[in-house]
């Protein structure tokens, strides 16, 4: 038994899989996605559309249209603000979403 502090070193080890998409004419080689990326961009997706039919939507109603946890839509809602996809109107309880320009974000 590891002495007490030693953590799970060796313990789990982190793997990553990948999945092909089929290379478009211009392509040698197909792109390799990280199938995480493709949630988040599905997540992102429910997101904007739930905020574009209901601006006053909580993130207690997004976490259960999406499917993820209240932290998880918390994060998302932080990385559409800063990217300029969306924007929090007046307060917390008062406020209101904006969604803008959902086919060209700020960069």
């Amino acid at each position: 038994m590891p002495p007490p502090g030693a953590g799970n070193k060796g313990f789990t080890q982190k793997t990553t899989q990948y999945y092909p998409i089929p290379p478009n004419p211009t392509q040698s080689h197909p792109i390799l996605l990280n199938p995480t990326q493709k949630t988040t961009q599905k997540t992102t997706q429910k997101i904007l559309d739930a905020i574009s039919n209901n601006p006053n939507v909580t993130r207690l109603e997004l976490s259960e249209i999406c499917g993820i946890t209240a932290d998880g839509v918390k994060w998302q809602l932080r990385n559409l603000t800063k990217s300029g996809r969306i924007a929090r109107i007046g307060g917390d309880r008062g406020g209101h979403w904006e969604v803008h320009d959902v086919e060209h974000p700020k960069t």
